[in-house]
């Protein structure tokens, strides 16, 4: 992340400190690599921030979650800080997506392809 990224996103966050439920949630997937040092970067800047994992979501998690009811159902469920609900909501989107299916089927495919290298 560049020091400007951090800076905008660090002056982003001091600037909705407003209300209580003005914390900072981050959902991501903490296998993908850039995803992870992004959030490493973000929340030493600032303490008030709540991840959530979105396993085996690779970069693709905005497709996955994709879906005006999902959307809606996870910032209420921010809102109220309820980590629960948050995490119910995301795995339940998560297991019916079909972008999740490719990259699961993908994984699988290079998996079996390394094995039947000698």
């Amino acid at each position: 992340m560049t020091s400007t990224t951090a800076r905008t996103c660090a002056a982003w966050a001091s600037a909705h400190r407003t209300s209580p439920a003005a914390s900072i949630y981050i959902l991501y997937d903490p296998g993908h690599a850039l995803d992870t040092r992004h959030v490493q970067a973000i929340t030493r800047l600032d303490g008030d921030i709540a991840t959530f994992h979105v396993h085996t979501a690779d970069h693709h998690l905005a497709p996955i979650l994709a879906g005006t009811e999902t959307l809606a159902g996870l910032m209420l469920a921010c809102l109220r800080r309820d980590p629960a609900e948050i995490y119910r909501l995301i795995n339940e989107r998560r297991r019916t997506s079909p972008v999740r299916h490719r990259i699961l089927l993908e994984r699988l495919a290079a998996r079996e392809s390394r094995r039947s290298k000698p």
